[in-house]
């Protein structure tokens, strides 16, 4: 049994799981704006229905803000299980430079 072989297995599928979760998430941002804000809402205030007291046009702002970081978070998981799953799989050390920069940025 081949020690570092057991360690990148390891590796590729925590951080591929991990992608596809960072997707998913980015996934009910978009197609479930209203649950989000929920979400957020009662994340940050304690009360689900918090944000929805700003008004309308406040609440449609926010769910448009979650859509587009959904979008954005969508495309990086991706691009991530990508990443894993050919360079970091093969051992390339871009394939972890990828992964450590995106994540600085």
């Amino acid at each position: 049994m081949n020690p570092r072989r057991d360690l990148t297995h390891f590796w590729v599928t925590w951080l591929f799981a991990a992608s596809i979760g960072v997707a998913l998430f980015g996934l009910v941002l978009v197609i479930a704006p209203a649950f989000a804000r929920q979400g957020f809402s009662l994340l940050l205030y304690s009360d689900s229905q918090r944000i929805a007291t700003f008004g309308e046009q406040a609440g449609r702002y926010v769910e448009l803000v979650h859509a587009v970081l959904g979008a954005v978070m969508l495309g990086w998981g991706v691009a991530l299980a990508i990443i894993v799953r050919t360079l970091v799989a093969r051992r390339l050390r871009i394939g972890w430079q990828l992964i450590a920069y995106s994540m600085a940025a």
